[in-house]
């Protein structure tokens, strides 16, 4: 019995099970490129481009140096949305996760929790240095005017800061805590 085969230009032979055993290994490759695409859709924010809450998750086990933790809440993001629509929302937190990006150091980094929820890690910062940057950031964003469709956005933040000692959930409790109470000493 004669085995199947193609021909190739210059009449170099090849069995149909070689053939296919390349049509699989390209389709293998295929599936992982795209299973790594979805991967990296899933650590980023759509909205802002910032990492997401598993992206952030993710970054910081991979990245298990002394920091510590900031969690930002948007001052009246509510009245953006009620009396400019959720399109003047989205496009409020587009410019603070821009912001975000360019006022933080190389090696920190940050993500958007939910709706109008930050965290940024500042790598190796204790939370006397923590407060400094932070402050620092806030402070520039005070002097950002933000235009859309001819409103003006004035974007403001509360903040919380708690050095990472224990695991990422205590952190981000205690960070949660303070930036609350912050948040309620300006009403």
């Amino acid at each position: 019995m004669k085995a199947c085969s193609l021909t190739k230009k210059g009449g170099v032979m090849f069995p149909y099970y070689e053939v296919t055993i390349i049509i699989l290994i390209f389709i293998i490759l295929t599936l992982i490129m795209r299973i790594y695409t979805l991967i990296e859709e899933l650590s980023k924010d759509s909205l802002t481009g910032l990492l997401s809450e598993r992206g952030f998750r993710e970054k910081r086990k991979r990245r298990a140096t002394k920091g510590t933790l900031v969690l930002l809440d948007l001052d009246e993001f509510k009245q953006i949305n009620d009396t400019l629509g959720h399109d003047a929302g989205d496009f409020a937190l587009q410019k603070f996760g821009e912001f975000l990006k360019e006022h933080l150091r190389k090696n920190d980094f940050a993500a958007r929790l939910h709706g109008d929820e930050f965290v940024v890690f500042l790598n190796g910062a204790d939370e006397s240095a923590a407060f400094l940057v932070i402050e620092h950031i806030l402070k520039d964003l005070k002097n950002e005017i933000f235009w859309y469709k001819g409103n003006k956005i004035m974007i403001r933040a509360s903040y919380g800061v708690c050095e990472i000692s224990g695991t990422l959930e205590e952190a981000i409790k205690c960070a949660d805590k303070r930036m609350y109470r912050n948040k309620a000493k300006k009403r």
